[in-house]
């Protein structure tokens, strides 16, 4: 392994070797780092003696890396209680995040951690007696037993209630859907899905719900468990992604 902020060394000969074979730029992400940083040091290389294979380099990636941040300026807030569900949690908030979006944890209470089924511990930022459905571009409802003590509170069904009625991504997986449920009838004649054990909780909310691993309805994104994150991401990320920058915060 090498040393705290050295390349290892096979990066340092294919560092060398992509440099010396000159080549088209930019076949990757990866080749062009390595071309800017031959550019930039190929005087320092000459200027001491160095072949180029010994030298050690901390470069970093340029051009297409960030080129593809669909959620720029964007901002989600995501649901969090006690029990939530590990995966329905950060799988959504990191993927968002690597899109460019800022994603927020948003709970009864401000600065509060808790704790998922298993113990792993998530901070809320903000609380829903302060947050607005003018304040963000999305909210995503992750499931566990996080959302039966969510939608015990009358702003968080508002929030959830608002964001709809304003066309904005609405995002609920597994048992997620239970704070839809609550949300002043929102899933009336919507189609929607949800973990099999809700299923006649979201029917008798109005819905028509679907066995599917993702269901788009308008702005509203619903899906059944952890297996289905992935099309749940993707589906919500197109939706937010789809939707004006809000210009005021």
């Amino acid at each position: 392994m090498a040393a705290p902020g050295t390349v290892p060394r096979a990066w340092r000969v294919y560092v060398a070797e992509a440099s010396h074979a000159r080549p088209q730029r930019p076949a990757t992400a990866i080749v062009e780092g390595v071309a800017q940083v031959d550019e930039e040091d190929e005087s320092d290389r000459r200027a001491d003696g160095s072949d180029g294979h010994a030298r050690q380099y901390a470069f970093s990636f340029h051009g297409n890396y960030n080129q593809t941040m669909v959620l720029d300026g964007k901002r989600i807030a995501i649901l969090v209680d006690n029990l939530y569900q590990e995966m329905e949690v950060w799988y959504p908030l990191y993927r968002f995040r690597e899109d460019g979006a800022e994603v927020i944890p948003v709970a009864a209470e401000a600065g509060h951690t808790y704790t998922s089924k298993l113990g792993y511990p998530v901070v809320s930022e903000r609380s829903y007696d302060v947050i607005s459905s003018d304040d963000f571009d999305g909210v995503i409802v992750p499931g566990g037993f996080a959302p039966d003590h969510i939608r015990r509170h009358a702003n968080a069904n508002r929030f959830v209630y608002d964001m709809d009625a304003q066309g904005k991504l609405v995002a609920a997986i597994c048992h997620g859907p239970w704070v839809l449920c609550s949300a002043h009838g929102m899933l009336k004649g919507r189609r929607a899905t949800s973990f099999f054990a809700i299923k006649d909780d979201v029917i008798n909310a109005g819905a028509r719900w679907e066995d599917a691993e993702v269901v788009v309805d308008r702005n509203l994104v619903t899906s059944r468990k952890p297996d289905d994150l992935p099309a749940f991401c993707r589906a919500a990320i197109e939706i937010a992604a789809g939707q004006p920058v809000l210009s005021a915060r």
